[in-house]
C-alpha cells in the first residue's frame, strides 16, 4: 500500500514545465514478504530524486510503515486542448525498478494521495485528485513476445485549474469588439459598399 503526502512546492512552473516539490512517500507492506531494501528503491518518472530521507520505521504485528521525506524535481506532459483557458493536469509516477509484478505490486486509497492545504500556489486552484496502481511493460525484443518485464507503479493525478480569468479577459474583449464592430456593417445601406469595406 503506497500514498504520498505533498508538503509543498518549492518551485511550480506550469509555463516552463518544472516542478519541485517537498513530499513524504510512504508504504505499509507485509515485511515477512517484503523487503524494506526493495521498497527504498522507488523512483519517479520523468523526475529526479534530489533528496530523500533515512527512513523512519514503524512496525505493528507483521505490518511495516515505512515514510521518507523527499525532495522531487519533475517534469509533465501537458495538454493545451483548451487553450487559453489554463486547466492542466500533473501526473506524478512511482515506479519501482527493481521489483517486478510477481514480487511487488502497489496498491492504492483515495487517502493515498494528500496534500498541505497551502501546497498549490495561490494563483492555481486544485480541482480534483486521484490514484491509480498499475505497471508499465517494457519489450526488449519486438519480435518475441516473452521477452519483456512489467515494473509496479502508482499513478497519482492533481488537477489544477488557473485561479484567475485575467488573460482569458485579455484574449476575448478584443475578439468580441471585434465582432461588435463586423455586425455594425448591416446597419449601413446595401448599396454603401465602400462603407462597409472601411468600416469591416
Amino acid at each position: 500500500h503506497a500514498g504520498i503526502f505533498i508538503k509543498n512546492f518549492a518551485e511550480f512552473d506550469p509555463i516552463k514545465n518544472i516542478f519541485v516539490c517537498d513530499a513524504v512517500v510512504w508504504f505499509d507492506f507485509d515485511s515477512d514478504k517484503i523487503a524494506p531494501e526493495l521498497i527504498e528503491k522507488f523512483s519517479f518518472e520523468k523526475g529526479t530524486v534530489l533528496y530523500k530521507s533515512s527512513p523512519d520505521i514503524k512496525l505493528e504485528s507483521k505490518r511495516m510503515f515505512v515514510k521518507y521525506n523527499t525532495t522531487v524535481s519533475f517534469k509533465c506532459d501537458f495538454n493545451y486542448h483548451k487553450f487559453p483557458f489554463e486547466d492542466h493536469l500533473i501526473p506524478i509516477i512511482l515506479s519501482n525498478y527493481f521489483v517486478t509484478m510477481n514480487e511487488m505490486y502497489f496498491s492504492v486509497d483515495d487517502s493515498s494521495l494528500r496534500l498541505n492545504e497551502k501546497a498549490i500556489p495561490s494563483s492555481w486552484r486544485l480541482t480534483d485528485k486521484s490514484s491509480n496502481a498499475g505497471f508499465s511493460r517494457f519489450a526488449l525484443d519486438k519480435t518475441n513476445v516473452n521477452k519483456c518485464f512489467d515494473v509496479p507503479n502508482v499513478l497519482f493525478v492533481l488537477k489544477i485549474v488557473k485561479a484567475t480569468t485575467r488573460r482569458v479577459v485579455i484574449i476575448f474583449i478584443p475578439l468580441f469588439a471585434a465582432v461588435l464592430l463586423a455586425l455594425f456593417t448591416f446597419m449601413l445601406a446595401l448599396g454603401n459598399t465602400s462603407g462597409r469595406s472601411m468600416l469591416t
